[in-house]
């Protein structure tokens, strides 16, 4: 699939649209909507790899705050 990244075992594109694979029936954890409206949701990740998965979660507004590296950070602004 074109998954790039999940947060709570549910997985999405960069675009932050959500992949389906069965496991999110399975899984017992918050929705994304319900992580969604939650007043700080944090994300931790950087590096090359992480890129894609980093503007997913983003994109998805998943997450609204980021700890990441300054390069990660740069390449996000330019996005």
């Amino acid at each position: 699939e074109n998954a790039v990244g999940d947060i709570l075992l549910r997985f999405f594109t960069e675009n932050g649209e959500l992949v389906s694979t069965g496991l999110e029936k399975r899984v017992i954890s918050m929705s994304l909507d319900q992580l969604s409206k939650v007043s700080r949701a944090v994300g931790v990740a950087g590096g090359e790899r992480k890129f894609s998965a980093i503007l997913g979660a983003l994109s998805g507004h998943w997450i609204n705050i980021l700890i990441t590296d300054h390069f990660t950070a740069e390449r996000l602004v330019q996005a």
